[in-house]
C-alpha cells in the first residue's frame, strides 16, 4: 500500500525482518491476553462480590490503591511501547545490514569490509540491546512501584481492620483475614 518513495527509503533486510518481528511482538501480548482475561475477569467479579459482603467499608478502602496503579502501569505502558518500536527499528537495521552484506559477499570480500558490516551490524543490535535493558529496567521498577502500592493499601487494609475489631464493631478478626485473602 505504500508509494514508490517509500521502497526506495527501505531496504530488502529492513522490510523483511519487520514484517517478522512486527508480527511476532502484536502476537505475543495478545496471545497472553485472551488466555488472562477470563481468568482475570472471573477472579475479579468473584472477589469484588466476596468482599463488598464481608466489609464495605474496607472495600472502598482497598480501591485507593486500583488508580495510582492504573497511573504506574499506563505510564510504563505508553513509555515501554515507545522504546520497544525503537528496538525493532535498530533490530530491523541489523538484519537489513547483515541480510545486503550476505547478498553482496563477493563486493564485501574484494574489498576486505568485513569489519566494516560487522561493525555496523554490532553498532545496531547494541542499540537494540540498551533499549532492551532499559525497558527491563523499566518493567522492573513498575512491578516495584505496583506491589508495594498494593501492600500499602493491605497495610492500611489491616490498620483500618484492626481498629473496627479492637472497638468490637460489625467486623470480627475471621471476617478481615477472609477480606484480607
Amino acid at each position: 500500500r505504500q508509494d514508490i518513495a517509500f521502497f526506495d527509503g527501505m531496504s530488502t533486510g529492513q522490510l523483511t525482518a519487520r514484517l517478522g518481528q512486527d508480527l511476532m511482538q502484536m502476537l505475543q501480548p495478545l496471545n497472553w491476553a485472551i488466555s488472562q482475561m477470563l481468568q482475570a475477569m472471573l477472579s475479579l467479579s468473584g472477589g469484588l462480590f466476596m468482599c463488598l459482603y464481608v466489609s464495605w467499608k474496607l472495600s472502598m478502602l482497598a480501591f485507593t490503591s486500583i488508580f495510582p496503579v492504573i497511573v504506574i502501569t499506563q505510564t510504563y505502558a505508553e513509555w515501554s511501547s515507545r522504546l520497544n518500536l525503537e528496538m525493532r527499528v535498530a533490530l530491523g537495521d541489523a538484519s537489513s545490514v547483515a541480510t545486503e552484506a550476505f547478498a553482496n559477499i563477493r563486493t564485501v570480500r574484494s574489498f576486505s569490509s568485513e569489519w566494516l558490516e560487522e561493525k555496523n551490524y554490532e553498532k545496531n543490535t547494541g542499540i537494540a540491546l540498551r533499549k532492551g535493558l532499559r525497558e527491563s529496567f523499566g518493567s522492573a521498577l513498575q512491578n516495584l512501584l505496583s506491589s508495594y502500592t498494593n501492600l500499602s493499601a493491605g497495610i492500611l487494609i489491616l490498620w483500618y481492620g484492626g481498629l473496627v475489631v479492637l472497638a468490637d464493631g460489625p467486623l470480627s478478626v475471621g471476617k478481615l483475614i477472609t477480606f484480607q485473602l
